[in-house]
């Protein structure tokens, strides 16, 4: 199979600082919950590709066995 990709790192997400002016309320749940949604749209497209890959094998994997039934069956009955 090939090799996987080696990970990039994950940005760090910085909180606001105590010095710079806090957010409203309001604002800082709405970020908080674009960062969750963001992870799981990030994690919904990896399995994706995965389950795409995953696919692909399974196609692969039955066209191989098919020509392998194929050369079976000449081998034993002579004939296709």
């Amino acid at each position: 199979m090939s090799e996987k990709k080696p990970r990039k790192p994950r940005p760090v997400i910085r909180e606001p600082q105590q010095s710079s002016p806090a957010l409203p309320s309001a604002l800082q749940q709405e970020l908080q919950a674009l960062r969750k949604l963001n992870a799981s749209l990030k994690s919904l497209h990896y399995t994706t590709v995965n389950l795409n890959k995953m696919i692909n094998s399974v196609v692969q994997n039955s066209n191989d066995l098919a020509g392998l039934n194929v050369g079976w069956k000449i081998f034993f009955t002579g004939r296709k």
